[in-house]
């Protein structure tokens, strides 16, 4: 007797914590929900009826076009809207998706202030909203993101000085683009101290004074259109897997580094065109073999293009003077 009246006890708890994990788990469902019809209210323009066709209640949002949902949850964790010419603001109840992992709207024509609620996604990992009508300033909560790996805002309307510290924090960040925005100021060195970034484009902003001492980045950069200056530090071409450096358009001047090219063996893509660079050209440029592009016209060079550029077998343009050679 007294066993049965234990079993009986301990079928009615655990029918207790399954109604309650159903609750929690319907609750939750109801936020995502809430959040992506929110987010579907503020679009004032859909041209291919995408969100009016397909994002409808009758059916699962977690079969929504752009919307990935966590297996087991059938939370949110991704909404990937790119290219679909969607019009309106971005709501700010999306920072209600606690679970999501990417927010990807590129290429739409998304207005109005990037909102702070953004900053409450700590799983985020992608964040790539480039080429859209956005300004103001980024949100301080995206500083605090420890998880993001990829920062992506280029071709919007952002603007004021990049903060100094805010890249303390993003110790998973790799890629950063924030080109052809209105930043101002000069590159924070904590920028630059990332051992993770991989990838910087900060092209056509309005940056000024020289490159840090510290610099470390690896892969891309894309620091043309702006106003830097000083001279071009030779730690910049100690860094074996540099494949694309872009400084043209910019107030750099002095001589090359005589010896840089031994450094750069995977170098494709050398842009410094349009500065006030001195000197002569560095012979040991001829031993980058993977380069295909050489602009360093607009210059101030002394001496006629090294012979050994011309046996690179991959080198397809080289502007030296005014002419293309």
């Amino acid at each position: 007797m007294l066993i049965m009246k234990r079993f009986y006890m301990a079928v009615s708890l655990v029918a207790v914590l399954l109604m309650q994990l159903c609750m929690a788990t319907t609750s939750s469902n109801f936020t995502d929900l809430s959040a992506l019809l929110a987010f579907k209210s503020e679009i004032k323009h859909d041209p291919n009826n995408v969100l009016g066709s397909n994002w409808i209640e009758t059916e699962s949002f977690c079969n929504w076009v752009g919307v990935s949902c966590s297996h087991r949850r059938q939370r949110v964790t991704a909404l990937s809207l790119r290219g679909m010419g969607l019009q309106g603001t971005i709501s700010p109840y999306v920072g209600n998706l606690s679970f999501l992992d990417a927010l990807d709207l590129r290429n739409n024509s998304f207005y109005g202030h990037l909102i702070p609620e953004i900053g409450h996604l700590r799983h985020l990992n992608l964040l790539i909203l480039q080429y859209n009508l956005l300004e103001g300033v980024i949100p301080a909560g995206v500083y605090r993101y420890q998880t993001v790996q990829v920062i992506s805002l280029p071709y919007n309307k952002l603007r004021v000085v990049l903060p100094k510290y805010w890249l303390s924090n993003l110790t998973s960040l790799h890629t950063l683009f924030l080109g052809q925005n209105n930043f101002k100021d000069t590159i924070p060195p904590p920028l630059v101290n990332n051992s993770k970034l991989l990838s910087l484009d900060l092209e056509y902003n309005n940056l000024h004074g020289s490159i840090p001492d510290e610099i470390i980045l690896r892969i891309w950069r894309y620091l043309e259109a702006n106003n830097l200056n000083g001279t071009i530090l030779s730690s910049i071409f100690n860094i074996s897997s540099l494949r694309v450096l872009v400084l043209d358009s910019n107030s750099f001047l002095g001589t090359l580094p005589s010896a840089f090219g031994l450094q750069l063996p995977n170098l494709r893509e050398l842009y410094l065109n349009e500065n006030q660079l001195s000197g002569s050209i560095p012979s040991y440029l001829s031993n980058c073999s993977q380069l295909n592009i050489l602009p360093l016209n607009v210059n101030q060079f002394t001496r006629s293009v090294p012979a050994g550029l011309g046996h690179l077998e991959k080198l397809q343009e080289l502007l030296h003077g005014s002419k293309s050679t």
